[in-house]
């Protein structure tokens, strides 16, 4: 148990750090880096999820996604074979840890300033002969876990979830954002300032907010599509955890480019959301937030409920 735990807050530290080089990379402040990244990680179930139920996929995949989105960020700078291979191994890393997350692909074009100037990238470089290297190494890397089914079961693929699927006919959008039962936003309202961020990004570029909403918008359409949109006894919206680092940049970018009165308001009430987080995962590891039952009313019973030992 130990071991499991200790493996998931280094992969939470890696998260970290290139959650700063990322920022960086985008002319973020020192102060809102720092703010934004511990902000995010005790602001969220980020925190729970690495000290408490470590076993679970998703702090792991934090890790590749964000070494993913740095590497393809040098790659669209420098585009050299070297960092093309990486990039492969750490796609098929991330499709191995869980493969709805190949997703995130979906979010490649924020990099560039329009649809046709990366549709002329892709054009000119990942669709060269010399790139077919980097697909067979993706997928030498994903075929792993085939072998490993046929070493073991002597079968070359078994659906482990048997009889649970997707009804992308049924979406639970509006629950899987807002219910008080695992809504990302009741959860995680911190996030609520990034979409407010997105006002702010769009003076600098309309095409990047637009399309990471698109984006964002497909992937919230996909999850909310599992037969299971809450994911059953956990605490809040844990499929979103290896995308907070698309969460953050907005937010980061809002900080970034406030000034004065405004900026001392959204960073106070950033604070109180982290604050009321950091205490609802207490709740939670109490049993005062159910694991999978919570209604309007339960919640609003149990809002800022002092936990006495």
């Amino acid at each position: 148990h130990c071991a499991i735990v200790l493996a998931a807050i280094f992969y939470m530290a890696i998260t970290m750090l290139f959650f700063g080089k990322i920022l960086d990379r985008y002319g973020i402040k020192y102060w809102v880096k720092v703010f934004v990244t511990l902000g995010v990680y005790f602001g969220s179930n980020w925190f729970y999820y690495t000290t408490w139920e470590s076993s679970l996929s998703h702090v792991y995949s934090a890790a590749f996604i964000s070494a993913f989105w740095y590497y393809a960020m040098k790659f669209m700078d420098t585009p050299k074979r070297s960092l093309a291979l990486l990039i492969a191994v750490l796609l098929g890393m991330i499709t191995l840890i869980r493969p709805v997350n190949i997703l995130v692909i979906l979010f490649l074009p924020i990099l560039f300033n329009s649809i046709f100037e990366f549709w002329t990238f892709v054009r000119g470089q990942l669709l060269q002969w010399r790139m077919w290297p980097v697909l067979a190494l993706f997928l030498a890397v994903v075929s792993l876990q085939f072998i490993m089914y046929k070493i073991q079961i002597d079968q070359w693929y078994i659906y482990a979830y048997s009889h649970e699927k997707f009804y992308f006919l049924k979406p639970h959008i509006l629950d899987f954002l807002f219910s008080f039962k695992k809504g990302f936003f009741i959860y995680t309202p911190i996030f609520s300032l990034s979409i407010i961020g997105l006002f702010w990004w769009s003076r600098e570029s309309r095409f990047k907010p637009m399309w990471w909403l698109f984006s964002m918008l497909i992937i919230t359409y996909v999850f909310a599509s599992w037969h299971m949109w809450w994911y059953g006894g956990t605490y809040g919206t844990r499929v979103f955890i290896e995308f907070y680092i698309f969460w953050t940049l907005p937010l980061a970018i809002f900080l970034n480019r406030l000034r004065g009165k405004t900026l001392k308001l959204i960073v106070f009430l950033a604070c109180l959301f982290i604050s009321n987080n950091v205490l609802q995962q207490y709740q939670y590891r109490k049993g005062v937030l159910h694991y999978e039952a919570m209604t309007w009313q339960l919640y609003k019973d149990v809002f800022l409920y002092p936990i006495i030992p």
